[in-house]
């Protein structure tokens, strides 16, 4: 629920304050969801969905990238964005969604609704994005290591392959690196995930 700070002066500008040629990795993992005019926002997953102050405890994404663009120190950002237009609320036995909010979302599921940002031609010299859906599409959460080695770990699709482009194999590479060279390039990542 701090992101909007974090993102702000007191935040991630000060902690980059004097530092030069800057190579920045932001992740997020949250919800994406639509407000009424298709304007894309994130919603952190810690805000309370109960009430009708969703778009006030999100932020737009545009402001989110105009936020890391404006970053004056830094020449290059990249982001990973496990979220969609609409969210993928937790399961009602987590105490965390109720039925109405869960309703609002779902509607907004359909695939005819997109967001209306997209990231603009100038941003996207300074910013790499690798997201987990497209303005139009959902994110999907994946189960596959709940209660598997005692872990209880549910992240996104999008996460989990992230995660494991960074792994080492057998072989002791990472996963996604293709040549072999201990380096992922930005198109290995991509083509793993």
């Amino acid at each position: 629920s701090g992101f909007q700070s974090k993102l702000g002066n007191r935040g991630l500008k000060s902690d980059i304050a004097g530092k030069e040629n800057v190579e920045l990795y932001v992740y997020y993992a949250g919800h994406g969801i639509l407000d009424e005019n298709g304007n894309g926002l994130f919603l952190p997953v810690d805000a309370d969905p109960t009430g009708d102050y969703l778009i006030d405890q999100s932020i737009q994404q545009s402001w989110f990238y105009e936020q890391l663009y404006s970053l004056e120190n830094v020449d290059n950002v990249i982001a990973f964005v496990d979220a969609c237009f609409s969210g993928e609320p937790k399961d009602r036995e987590d105490n965390f969604i109720n039925s109405e909010v869960e309703r609002k979302v779902n509607e907004g599921r359909s695939v005819s609704r997109s967001s209306s940002y997209k990231l603009p031609d100038e941003f996207k010299e300074k910013i790499t994005l690798f997201s987990a859906s497209g303005n139009n599409e959902v994110a999907y959460s994946y189960r596959f290591f709940n209660n598997k080695n005692d872990l209880n770990i549910s992240n996104g699709l999008f996460t989990t392959f992230l995660a494991a482009s960074f792994q080492l194999n057998d072989s002791n590479y990472m996963n996604a690196d293709e040549n072999r060279d201990k380096k992922l390039s930005k198109n290995e990542l991509f083509d793993y995930i």
